[in-house]
């Protein structure tokens, strides 16, 4: 079983990786629809904080600058922890943990909200991002974000990357 922090009467995990440390949140107040498409409580609805557990043990993460509430989505091998964060305007951002420290993922030119859901064992994360039109599939490489190819045309389009591997195949859904 996994140990939740004091002051927080629930917590989540939704991603483990081959050393046996898993990633998730913990939450003092509120609900998430963990089975929905976004384990993020909204700001006033509760107070949720990103998580990593190793050896069963919760260690919160640094909160990114402006963040209120927070959740670690995957987890590569080496440590590396990807998620997702609300800021102060309610808006949802990427974000990646390196040796604890929180950077903000990039939003693409014309996408106002992102989902993250997966990361690479070489630091690739998988989501997506939404605009006007719908979502699009969106990856994040160290030299910057791509927007995948939609699948399919029409009035409203949604492509969701829910995998990456080490050599950038994206698995998702339209």
């Amino acid at each position: 079983q996994l140990a939740s922090i004091s002051g927080f009467n629930a917590a989540g995990a939704f991603d483990v990786n081959n050393n046996g440390i898993a990633v998730g949140y913990v939450l003092s107040n509120g609900r998430t629809n963990a089975d929905g498409s976004l384990p993020l409580v909204g700001n006033g609805a509760g107070s949720q904080r990103a998580v990593i557990w190793t050896d069963g043990v919760a260690t919160q993460l640094a909160s990114p600058a402006g963040a209120v509430n927070s959740v670690a989505y995957a987890i590569a091998d080496d440590g590396t922890v990807t998620g997702m964060y609300r800021s102060t305007n309610n808006q949802v951002h990427g974000v990646v943990w390196k040796n604890g420290v929180p950077t903000t993922l990039a939003l693409p030119s014309g996408q106002s909200r992102v989902f993250i859901r997966a990361i690479s064992e070489v630091g690739w994360v998988a989501g997506q991002t939404g605009g006007a039109l719908g979502g699009t599939a969106t990856v994040w490489t160290p030299s910057g974000v791509l927007l995948l190819p939609h699948l399919l045309t029409g009035f409203e389009v949604l492509d969701y990357s829910r995998g990456i591997n080490s050599d950038g195949t994206v698995v998702g859904f339209s």
